[in-house]
């Protein structure tokens, strides 16, 4: 017997791996990608094992086929019937027999699963997939994901998820990746670039192909952004080779619309402040919102509100584009960390919607859309008549999920990847919102097509965005040109149709007949949401046609001899995922782990290289594989109460000296501390000690800052006026950040610095507002029985310095502003200065 040990990968935990890895090659004709993944599994035990593998495909992406090789041996199977693929795989495994399922999942990914893969076995399975590429103003982008990271809810009951087909992650997870990528064509002389990878070129006659430079990890999606290509209309025919006397018609419009002005822009702003936001993705999303803040005109109306366990705002209603709304809005961006918890983002939609506003309104969320319950949050979009436009943030982002809740809204979505520019996305972003709005679009196919079906058209369209649509055509159109196909619609305050878009539809040799199947399988799932045709007619199409869908399974079975059957049901493994990188904060993809530069791109054969500051923690270099790291914890009373449908993403206490961070991120204010005034323990530290400050805030105890449900606004005015009089005026605040340590709320802290002080002395104004303040007679007593009178005028000073009464134009200013002052509460125009900084 030969003593020669088998070749096995393990990790570096010395585990060996039943995924050996993954390798991925794509062919780019066109707008067309066709992609292969080859995933090779081995059992490196002692006993059979049924393997389950969940894994992701990208949005749009039509699974074509599916090959095996066991042992050397090639088999193939076939796609039937949800149901009757289970029951054979189910008998195939009792007999001892060897079977693989491929299904689609409720979330749209996909769960592989390989039963009775016997001790030492090896197997390979080649999954192929097909996916129109949209043009985007102005680029393509192409991405691949390879891990799924942990989201927040239920995958049970809010995802619709079987147990068998939940992710798990194991941060000790390792995998190898590798990909190639061949352009033909005018692709192949754009400008190229990966954001995510390290990428090397290799140029030809009519083609340029695309490689990893280095080995890389199922930690990241892949993303290549193809650049700089010009606008147009593409339309492409090819014969049903499987359904004879039929046409299929791709057509692909790229609008024009008339832009004599800008539209203004009236948009909510919610970002994600839950903790899988930590580390690169909230570095890149305060980078998006200092743009899209800076970008603001005006006559732009907006919000800013961010989410997590809870949901906060930092106005009631509507800010102008104004110069001191501007600056409040960049000071809260910059305050911004990952520190709410979980990711109620149904809620938080919910909450961000109610928000006053008048006429047309946009919702613009920043998020990686890492959550389950997906559908209850486009629910919550669509009936509120607002458009969501979404930008994905992280180095794996939940692409379907986003992409379906823009959709489904009439509005649009776009990415930005760990080290990736941000400037662009938030530009192309601000286009769309600025497009005129476009109603009634229709198709106008050429004259004499008998159409059989053709894909319905949505009620939207952006310059720069590519709107595909299908066709059946009953019989055989003439080559080389089989027509001319327009699209119309109306634009806003127009009364007449206009002509957004027009293109020549031209044949394309089509052997593996990808095209058809493509069209047949947006019929499937049209008609699915439209209950147009019964379901046994459903899958009857998708059966004819091999497609992979909601009620059709892939399903292969391999006799075995009699003497190879095992003699027990297999063993159960799943295949864990790893913890995507820079998720929560576990490392820094920004910051390279993969020790290179982390964007780099190809321009007409010219290497250019964009490097990347880091955005994180500085990691130790390792090249070959990114860094397990730990989860971290942002528990705080909100998250402790959330149960099991959290999945413990954001609750796994980890020790100190593993965090990232700690768990309270200090907010970055003048004063470098975080304030809460509703904390004795502050107090306690930062007060003089001989001084009382607890009569300030016994009266605030019933409404501590993290419950107040819109805006904390700090210290009350009565409780203002109490901490002047019981500290010594040597304490009182001189400067704006000693009005923050003193507990005043940071809206009145700006109405202070943006209004009435735009044209003073920071220090004169400070003194100036304490000294109006010391005007108001306020009490304990009177704040505690929640006073409601209302002061038009001066009440008699209860201290007053003869020698420092500040200036006294600067006074009635305050005084003006401070007009409509409670006991226990600031004037609306205080508080929302933004919304009438114009008026003041």
């Amino acid at each position: 017997m030969s003593s020669t040990r088998q070749a096995a990968l393990s990790n570096s935990m010395g585990e060996s791996l039943v995924l050996e890895g993954v390798t991925a090659r794509g062919v780019v004709h066109g707008r067309m990608l066709e992609m292969s993944l080859l995933q090779r599994f081995r059992n490196p035990g002692a006993t059979n094992t049924e393997v389950t593998y969940t894994f992701p495909l990208p949005w749009g992406a039509v699974l074509l086929g599916v090959d095996v090789e066991l042992n050397g041996q090639r088999l193939r199977g076939e796609v039937t019937a949800r149901q009757t693929a289970r029951a054979k795989y189910e008998e195939a495994l009792s007999e001892g027999n060897t079977s693989i399922m491929l299904e689609r999942n409720a979330d749209l990914s996909y769960t592989l699963e390989l039963g009775n893969l016997l001790a030492k076995e090896a197997c390979v399975i080649l999954v192929r997939y097909a996916q129109i590429l949209q043009l985007e103003q102005g680029q393509l982008r192409l991405m691949l994901p390879t891990t799924i990271a942990p989201r927040y809810g239920n995958p049970l009951t809010q995802g619709g998820l079987q147990p068998h087909q939940v992710v798990e992650t194991d941060i000790c997870a390792e995998y190898p990746f590798d990909i190639t990528i061949t352009l033909h064509g005018s692709l192949a002389k754009a400008n190229v670039a990966s954001p995510s990878h390290k990428t090397a070129y290799q140029p030809g006659a009519d083609e340029l192909i695309v490689k990893l430079a280095q080995k890389g990890s199922l930690d990241r999606d892949f993303v290549l952004v193809l650049s700089e290509l010009p606008q147009s209309s593409v339309g492409i025919a090819s014969p049903d080779l499987w359904f004879p006397g039929r046409t299929t018609v791709m057509a692909s419009f790229s609008p024009l619309l008339s832009q004599d002005s800008a539209k203004p822009v009236a948009v909510k702003i919610l970002v994600d402040c839950s903790g899988s936001m930590n580390g690169d993705s909230m570095e890149a999303a305060r980078c998006a919102l200092r743009s899209i803040v800076m970008g603001m005109e005006k006559t732009d109306k907006f919000t800013l509100s961010r989410f997590g366990s809870t949901v906060e705002h930092r106005s009631r209603g509507m800010w102008s584009g104004s110069i001191p709304a501007k600056a409040s809005g960049l000071r809260w961006v910059s305050r911004l960390a990952a520190d709410l918890g979980g990711t109620e983002m149904a809620q938080a939609l919910a909450s961000t919607i109610s928000l006053a506003h008048h006429g047309r309104c946009d919702l613009l969320l920043i998020t990686d859309g890492e959550i389950q319950g997906i559908n209850e949050v486009i629910d919550t979009a669509k009936t509120s008549g607002h458009r969501v436009f979404v930008v994905g943030i992280g180095a794996s982002p939940a692409e379907v999920h986003l992409r379906r809740l823009a959709q489904a809204t009439g509005g649009a979505c776009d990415f930005v990847a760990p080290g990736e520019d941000v400037e662009p996305a938030v530009l192309r972003m601000f286009n769309r919102l600025r497009s005129p709005y476009v109603k009634k679009l229709q198709v106008e196919w050429p004259a004499g097509w008998e159409i059989e079906w053709a894909s319905s058209v949505p009620d939207l369209a952006f310059e720069g965005d590519t709107l595909t649509m299908y066709a059946v055509v009953v019989g055989e159109l003439e080559a080389p040109m089989a027509g001319q196909a327009k699209l119309w619609g109306h634009l806003e305050g127009q009364s007449s149709q206009k002509l957004l878009a027009q293109l020549e539809v031209g044949f394309v040799q089509d052997d593996a007949n990808t095209l058809s199947r493509c069209a047949r399988f947006e019929q499937f799932s049209a008609c699915e949401q439209t209950h147009e045709f019964p379901k046994s007619k459903l899958v009857d199409m998708a059966v004819s046609y091999q497609l992979v869908s909601s009620e059709t399974n892939f399903i292969l079975v391999h006799e075995r001899a009699e003497a190879e059957k095992p003699l027990e049901m297999p063993d159960s493994y799943k295949v864990p995922h790893m913890l995507a990188s820079g998720w929560g904060g576990t490392g820094s993809v920004a910051g390279n782990i993969y020790g290179a530069p982390s964007q780099q791109g190809h321009r007409t054969g010219e290497a250019i290289h964009n490097f990347s500051a880091s955005a994180g923690l500085n990691l130790p270099d390792n090249s070959s594989m990114s860094v397990p790291s730990v989860w971290r914890t942002s528990r705080t009373q909100a998250t402790a109460k959330i149960g099991a449908s959290s999945s413990g993403m954001d609750d796994i206490d980890i020790p100190m000296f593993l965090r990232r961070y700690a768990d309270s991120t200090p907010e970055k204010v003048v004063s470098r501390r975080k304030i809460d005034p509703a904390n004795a323990d502050f107090w306690a530290r930062h007060a003089p000690p001989r001084l009382s400050i607890m009569k300030v805030m016994e009266w605030e105890q019933d409404h501590p800052a993290h419950l107040l449900p819109v805006i904390y606004t700090g210290l009350t005015p009565a409780g203002v006026v109490e901490w002047l009089r019981i500290n010594d005026a040597s304490f009182w605040p001189k400067l704006y950040p000693d009005l923050q340590a003193m507990g005043l709320g940071i809206c009145v802290c700006e109405w202070l610095e943006f209004v009435i002080g735009a044209e003073h002395d920071e220090a004169e104004v400070v003194e100036t507002f304490v000294s109006v303040m010391l005007e108001f007679d306020f009490t304990i007593t009177q704040g505690l029985r929640r006073t409601i009178k209302t002061l038009a005028s001066v009440i008699r000073p209860v201290h007053k310095s003869a020698e420092n009464l500040g200036n006294e134009i600067l006074a009635e200013f305050i005084r003006q502003g401070l007009l409509g002052i409670q006991p226990r509460k600031w004037p609306d125009p205080v508080v929302n200065f933004a919304e009438v900084s114009d008026v003041l």
